[in-house]
């Protein structure tokens, strides 16, 4: 495996995006329905944040009180913009797949939105990476990676 590839090789191409003004509802009705675990917040064709699962659960346990209504009429009258990380970590499509893993180890998350220019044109995720190397035996390259 040659982590100096191009992203571009494995990355979820085309991932399904979110405007911020989305119903929280319509997120969390994303994520159960596609299992998805990280979505792309999109305005007017540029990327301005991600949302994820995490997202959602720590904002529902936020309003848990013992008023499910009180959580249902939150989930439908929230927008994403409320509870998306603004203005992710990015990383071009010709980047190598080393410079993913070294933010992934420097930083608490899971997904790099990938953009060309402002559009965003796929995810890498921890999952695509354990994905990369369960296909392959070993990895030239990895000994070099800086922790």
């Amino acid at each position: 495996m040659d982590l100096n590839q191009p992203i571009s090789n494995v990355m979820t191409a085309h991932p399904v995006c979110l405007h911020p003004s989305n119903a929280i509802k319509y997120a969390d009705t994303l994520f159960q329905s596609h299992r998805f675990r990280h979505l792309p917040v999109v305005d007017q064709g540029k990327l301005v944040g991600i949302i994820t699962k995490s997202d959602l659960y720590s904002f529902q346990r936020g309003f848990e009180t013992g008023s499910n209504n009180r959580v249902t009429v939150q989930l439908k009258t929230g927008q994403v913009k409320d509870i998306m990380t603004p203005q992710p970590v990015t990383l071009a499509p010709n980047a190598p797949v080393r410079d993913a893993m070294l933010e992934f180890s420097k930083n608490d998350f899971h997904a790099i939105p990938i953009v060309d220019g402002d559009q965003v044109v796929g995810i890498f995720t921890t999952i695509d990476l354990i994905r990369l190397f369960a296909h392959k035996s070993s990895a030239p390259g990895l000994e070099s990676i800086q922790q």
